[in-house]
């Protein structure tokens, strides 16, 4: 089913980018560490090794998903597991296919009551990061909702003006980048 619908979609829209959001799998913290989860991780994705020969771009989640005000949240943790799931996406597809997915937000819904987002410091993890472990893209995305609290178009455009357009500015200084819609 996966292969015969990447097959369909690149004959339907040819040029355009096929695969599936959130391969190759990965798991906060540690995402492919150099321990036996990390070693079974990569065994697994080797077993579908065409799925990502036949997808044109490989798309990994980076969301990260520990807020601020956990004990267990730390950046050098967030900034190693971004590296290693980009690493492992370019072992299996080459650095060209690897786009990373990401959004402005904690993944930390519905474990708590509401969404938060990114502090500076991560979300220069998830804009940076991709690009400085070897990605030639990243994804950003993001929605609103007038019913949840800091999710208004309102929000999104304050958010988008002082946190996250500096930094993409910034990180398409350094890497040559041009951000795109």
């Amino acid at each position: 089913f996966m292969l015969g619908t990447i097959e369909a979609a690149t004959t339907l829209r040819p040029g355009c980018a096929t695969g599936y959001y959130g391969y190759p799998r990965n798991y906060y913290p540690p995402g492919y560490g150099a321990d036996a989860m990390g070693d079974i991780q990569r065994r697994q994705n080797d077993e579908i090794s065409w799925l990502f020969e036949a997808s044109t771009a490989v798309f990994p989640s980076i969301y990260l998903s520990i807020l601020p005000e956990d004990s267990r949240h730390n950046a050098t943790t967030n900034k190693l597991y971004v590296r290693r799931v980009i690493t492992e996406a370019i072992r299996l597809s080459g650095p060209d296919k690897v786009v990373p997915v990401t959004w402005s937000l904690y993944d930390n819904y519905p474990r708590t009551p509401r969404w938060h987002r990114l502090t500076a410091e991560d979300l220069q993890t998830e804009v940076e990061g991709p690009l400085d472990a070897g990605a030639q893209a990243l994804l950003l995305w993001g929605a609103t909702t007038n019913s949840t609290p800091g999710l208004s178009v309102a929000d999104l455009q304050a958010y988008v003006e002082t946190e996250l357009q500096p930094v993409v500015s910034k990180v398409c200084r350094k890497y040559g980048c041009v951000p795109g819609v």
